[in-house]
């Protein structure tokens, strides 16, 4: 199965630390354990939900629960990440098996 994963970006290179300052994301479509392609989409007029219409799992370095939720409402998955890195090494990592997520964090005092 196609999964594209979008990776929050406050500068269109690195994960950001704050989902509210995401300016870009960085779209990987993986299958098979492969990265098969990748693009850059842009936050327009403040809309952070639109580029992600289409993706299945977002990555982000930090999200407070209204946007965790909004997330979640589109249908994705998101993951808050414990440690920063670059894009496709922890996505590469993710799509092998090699990253332990600790899930969706439901929890309300985790942001």
């Amino acid at each position: 199965m196609l999964l594209k994963i979008a990776v929050a970006s406050h500068d269109g290179t690195a994960m950001t630390p704050d989902f509210r300052k995401t300016t870009h994301y960085l779209l990987f479509d993986a299958e098979d354990g492969a990265i098969l392609d990748e693009e850059t989409r842009t936050v327009e007029n403040g809309d952070v939900m639109k580029p992600l219409e289409d993706c299945h799992i977002l990555l982000s370095g930090g999200m407070e629960i209204p946007d965790f939720q909004a997330v979640q409402q589109l249908g994705l998955r998101p993951f808050v990440m414990g440690f920063d890195g670059p894009p496709r090494q922890i996505v590469e990592m993710l799509i092998a098996g090699r990253l332990r997520l600790q899930g969706s964090c439901d929890c309300p005092d985790h942001h």
